[in-house]
């Protein structure tokens, strides 16, 4: 029996295994709703995802109804998805939708939500309730742990083999929503108390949370408390099933209040915190929205080395992240959300939401991003044994037009040079983006879009540079499939638009 899908260090870089094989997850995400209904996913679905060339999809298990009723468990649309999935060769990562989405607590069994004694709401300081569990209240705690325990045994029993549930997210976008604090009698006394234990052994502080934490105190001890649950709900699946297990991150929006983002969750500022926290976690995953893509990457490998980007925009920048993502940060899992959608012709946009989740509408615009994404998936799908090999060495080099005034960059590869031009910005256009893969002394692949590259010989060199080999192509199972051999007219500009291309070039000096 091949062990359980898990992470390896290659070349320094945390990788995940799925049967003992390196795995890049080329993803998209579903929409929430999409997973709970056969019919749909039949109609709606499964034919876009294919058309998106993703090898792997991100898609909800839900609580309310995997335990309709306390303590019978029924796992038919989880089945169902793993069976799809495998006939549609996609691997899955599933996120439990428990307790906690998006800072409230609709995912939870209609038991749960009537039983307001046993399972309190976070409280506003006017006493005003939000629709969200505590997480200081244990027995909603113990529940979903149950849950989420029995959801892994049937993934043990049902798919340890195949290995098609690849990674588990616990929870979504942790944190209470609309107010910077739980003040429910019970958060306030505990407030007062000393510091628990392990935040004492971590951190080496002693006292209360006020005088601990000053002004964050009461930041601080929602992070503390949300975290111990999610770790409590995660070690309770790995007695079943010791899958990677995840929680992604509504981001910190500055300037912004802790409340105007869910206060608790593991933004960049508590995201140290967080991983001290939580012993069963291999990641805390950014799901970016934002336009600062780099930013935020940065921000969130400070503090641990495995990225994942669980949720993206849906607009053409996508597509430049993805390639500058993959080279730069390493990530494992690359998302755009509502993947089902990207082919489509009319836009499903609801502004009012994205108003209220405070998302630039313009980062669900997909009407242009479908086709080019498609196609860039489908050209690096084949080519991860590759990007895996590399990454983590000098010999990887990703290149991004961040902002307007970037003109390009130069890399200084074994025997030549490499100048980097940019295109400038345009609404139909994909940003500048890309890497280079230095193979040999004399060899490189590069994967681009929106740029020209000029071979020189390196700085204060008396060679000049000539082509040995000029290759469009592409990958199949790993192997280089040589398209058009570019000579001629061709030859003298290296160059590629608004469709991801892989060049192969051989070069020597004279």
């Amino acid at each position: 029996m091949t062990k359980q899908p898990h992470f390896k260090k290659i070349n320094g870089i945390p990788t995940l295994m799925v049967n003992e094989q390196p795995y890049l997850a080329f993803a998209g995400e579903l929409h929430n709703s999409s997973p709970s209904s056969k019919e749909y996913m039949e109609n709606k679905v499964w034919e876009n995802v294919d058309g998106m060339y993703v090898n792997t999809i991100v898609a909800p298990a839900y609580w309310e109804l995997i335990e309709s009723e306390e303590g019978a468990f029924k796992f038919d649309t989880v089945k169902y998805l793993i069976d799809q999935a495998r006939v549609h060769q996609k691997k899955v990562i599933l996120l439990w939708f428990g307790l906690w989405k998006n800072g409230l607590s609709t995912y939870v069994p209609r038991w749960m939500k009537t039983d307001r004694e046993t399972y309190p709401f976070v409280q506003k300081k006017n006493g005003e309730r939000i629709y969200s569990i505590t997480p200081l209240c244990t027995q909603a705690v113990s529940k979903d742990a149950l849950a989420f325990k029995a959801l892994m045994a049937f993934l043990h029993a049902y798919d340890s083999e195949e290995q098609t549930v690849i990674m588990v997210q616990i929870e979504n976008e942790v944190g209470a929503l609309g107010t910077d604090f739980d003040y429910s009698s019970i958060a306030l006394q505990t407030l007062e108390n000393e510091i628990p234990i392990t935040i004492s052994e971590q951190l080496s502080l002693k006292g209360d949370w006020l005088s601990c934490f000053g002004t964050e105190a009461k930041e601080y001890f929602m992070a503390y408390h949300y975290a111990r649950a999610v770790d409590r709900i995660a070690e309770a699946g790995k007695k079943a099933y010791d899958l990677p297990f995840f929680v992604n991150v509504w981001l910190e929006k500055y300037p912004a209040r802790p409340g105007e983002y869910p206060t608790g969750g593991p933004t960049a500022k508590m995201g140290e915190f967080w991983k001290r926290m939580t012993k069963n976690i291999v990641a805390i995953a950014p799901d970016i929205y934002v336009p600062n893509f780099s930013e935020v990457c940065a921000q969130f490998s400070a503090f641990q080395d495995n990225l994942l980007i669980p949720e993206t925009r849906q607009d053409l920048t996508t597509v430049a992240n993805l390639l500058y993502g993959l080279a730069k940060y390493n990530i494992n899992c690359f998302s755009p959300f509502g993947i089902e959608d990207f082919l489509k012709e009319e836009s499903t946009l609801d502004r009012n939401l994205l108003t209220t989740l405070s998302i630039d509408a313009s980062a669900f615009d997909y009407r242009k991003t479908g086709t080019i994404l498609a196609n860039t998936y489908k050209m690096l799908v084949p080519m991860s044994e590759m990007i895996i090999h590399y990454r983590g060495t000098e010999k990887i080099f990703p290149f991004y037009k961040e902002k307007e005034s970037d003109r390009g960059t130069i890399f200084n590869l074994t025997n030549c040079e490499v100048k980097v031009s940019y295109q400038n910005y345009a609404e139909d256009k994909v940003r500048s983006a890309g890497f280079i893969i230095e193979t040999s002394a004399f060899e490189f692949y590069v994967v681009g879009i929106n740029v020209s590259l000029l071979l020189r010989a390196n700085y204060e060199k008396s060679e000049q540079i000539g082509l040995v080999d000029f290759e469009e192509g592409y990958f199949k199972e790993g192997k280089w499939v040589r398209g058009r051999i570019l000579n001629g007219d061709e030859r003298y500009y290296i160059s590629i638009g608004n469709e991801t291309k892989i060049y192969r070039i051989v070069y020597h000096t004279y």
